[in-house]
C-alpha cells in the first residue's frame, strides 16, 4: 500500500494490531538516489517507526498470514469471534479475527461477527 510519511507510523501501528506477526517491508523513496528498504515483522517495524525517516513517499508491503492460521476451520473462526465478542467490540473482534485468518478479507468477516454477536444474544 501507498502512504505518506505523515501516516505511515500510525499507519504501522495499525498493521501490527491487526495483522499479527506477518513479515513486512517498508520501502522508502523506490527507484530514488535514496531508497531505503527494512524488512523485519510488522510489531518489530512498528516499534522502530518513531525513528524514520518520515520525508518522502512509502510503500508498505505485508506477507501472508502463516498457512496453518488460513486453514482455521468454519466452527473455529465462529468460536473465536463469539469469544471475542464476549469483551470487544464488532469491529474489534473483526480486527483480531483477520489477524488470525489472514486471507479473509474484513468485509466477509463484519456480517459472520454480526450474525455471531446475534446468536450469542438470543443464547
Amino acid at each position: 500500500m501507498f502512504e505518506s510519511g505523515n501516516r505511515v507510523q500510525d499507519t504501522l501501528r495499525d498493521l501490527a494490531r491487526v495483522m499479527g506477526a506477518r513479515d513486512a517491508a517498508i520501502c522508502r523513496e523506490m527507484t530514488k538516489l535514496h531508497e531505503d528498504i527494512r524488512r523485519a515483522p510488522i510489531a518489530e517495524l512498528a516499534r522502530s517507526a518513531d525513528r524514520l525517516e518520515t520525508r518522502g513517499e512509502f510503500v508498505l508491503v505485508v506477507g501472508p498470514a502463516a498457512t496453518d492460521a488460513q486453514a482455521m476451520s468454519e466452527d473455529a473462526l465462529d468460536d473465536l469471534l463469539r469469544n471475542r465478542l464476549k469483551r470487544d467490540s464488532v469491529k474489534d473482534a473483526v480486527a483480531h479475527a483477520v489477524g488470525a485468518v489472514g486471507a479473509a478479507a474484513p468485509r466477509n468477516l463484519c456480517p459472520r461477527a454480526r450474525a455471531c454477536q446475534g446468536n450469542e444474544e438470543r443464547a
